[in-house]
């Protein structure tokens, strides 16, 4: 899940694809000189959004992920997962209190879709998913770019230019 103030991305990670299960964008009011209220309702109102994604099986299985990764730039995230504890214990959600182990925090730069690549890349979620087949996918990823930009010769495209290298 990547997310950032009013914008928020539920995706799944499968063997071979990222399928966006839901997108979650309300209007957040600014904070106003002295007064925050409507701002922390309209945070509220985003969290609980986000939280009521997370409780559907649909979007999260958590008996069949291996982590469910919240990122975010600034502390979006930090704040999120404070707010899901607190509504967990005082709801008695079991599923958020005893998958807990299984959330993962993760700096992004921004709350688009196209920063789960570098949510990917980031030390700890590697490390947390070095079993699973995305991780190797994202490390071969890695490679093809770093021989893409060391020899660009080797790129071939049409179908003579791929027997040729398939030839040689």
């Amino acid at each position: 899940m990547v997310m950032q103030e009013g914008l928020a991305n539920v995706s799944l990670i499968t063997d071979s694809m990222t399928i966006v299960r839901m997108r979650i964008e309300p209007q957040i009011p600014r904070k106003r000189r002295g007064d925050v209220t409507q701002y922390e309702k309209g945070m509220s109102r985003f969290f609980e959004q986000i939280l009521q994604a997370v409780l559907n099986p649909n979007n999260v299985n958590f008996a069949v992920i291996k982590c469910l990764i919240l990122a975010s730039p600034g502390f979006v995230k930090d704040q999120f997962k404070d707010y899901m504890m607190k509504e967990a214990v005082r709801r008695d959600l079991k599923i958020i209190l005893d998958n807990q182990s299984k959330f993962l925090l993760v700096h992004s730069s921004t709350g688009h879709v196209h920063a789960l690549n570098e949510v990917l890349k980031d030390p700890t979620v590697v490390a947390r998913l070095s079993d699973t087949k995305a991780a190797g996918e994202v490390r071969a990823l890695d490679s093809f770019y770093n021989m893409m930009n060391e020899d660009p010769l080797r790129a071939y495209y049409g179908y003579k230019h791929v027997k040729r290298a398939c030839d040689q």
